[in-house]
């Protein structure tokens, strides 16, 4: 639980930042839902990269760099090693928590982008453009 607090505050502190930034001090449902849905999309994706395991394959890269550029890569004998040292060194685990916090943002933003072009559809035909 406490980490689906601290990541909601943070996906949310994101999303005033980049809605500060991308649309300044003006908050329309519309900004709203743009910002929304980039910061959801990213922790989407990024927590998927996180579940899956896929983010070894950064690990091996750095590796495979440090092995070959680095001046420090006799430090460990082999691959194995290296991934054993990298997952002591991880924090935890926040991949489930950005996952459901991504997948509602994306919803919410989705919800409001369906509610904008519903007034839009509505307008138009009370003003007969088009």
């Amino acid at each position: 639980m406490k980490k689906f607090l601290i990541t909601t505050g943070t996906a949310l502190g994101i999303s005033l930042g980049i809605h500060l930034i991308a649309f300044g001090r003006e908050f329309t449902t519309r900004s709203i839902s743009d910002t929304i849905f980039i910061v959801g999309i990213m922790m989407f994706f990024i927590s998927l990269t996180s579940i899956t395991g896929a983010g070894k394959i950064f690990t091996t890269f750095g590796y495979a760099i440090r092995s070959v550029f680095g001046r420090q890569h006799k430090k460990y004998d082999n691959l194995y090693d290296y991934h054993q040292a990298k997952d002591k060194n991880r924090i935890g685990s926040y991949g489930l928590p950005m996952f459901l916090i991504g997948v509602i943002m994306v919803g919410i933003s989705l919800i409001l982008a369906f509610n904008i072009l519903n007034n839009w559809k509505k307008s138009k035909k009370l003003w007969k453009i088009g």
